[in-house]
């Protein structure tokens, strides 16, 4: 995976420019849209940066934050029997790591 710091400045520098111009453009909806363009593709450069750790079990959230998916959406997946979970005490772990249940998806 690459790294994607330096994407990351630059579209963080970008939105830090639109920001700044804002006090003093005429088209402040372009602007908006612009800077909303940018954080977007922010947020895609984060979401591709996070490595999978090497975890033998995810706390539902985590593994939610990781997929990108709610935890109703979850418990379901855990309910039908296609992502595996276990019980520790009250907390639900789930054992399918986030990268293996979504590699399943795109095939």
């Amino acid at each position: 995976m690459p790294d994607t710091s330096p994407q990351i400045d630059a579209l963080l520098a970008e939105v830090a420019a639109l920001k700044a111009a804002t006090g003093v453009a005429a088209d402040l909806q372009a602007i908006k849209i612009q800077i909303a363009d940018l954080s977007a593709k922010v947020d895609r450069a984060l979401a591709s940066a996070i490595t999978t750790p090497d975890v033998a079990a995810w706390t539902v959230k985590d593994w939610c934050q990781a997929t990108r998916m709610g935890t109703t959406r979850a418990y379901e997946l855990m309910n039908d029997g296609t992502i595996a979970s276990i019980k520790d005490g009250r907390r639900r772990l789930i054992l399918t790591s986030p990268k293996d249940y979504l590699s399943q998806l795109a095939c």
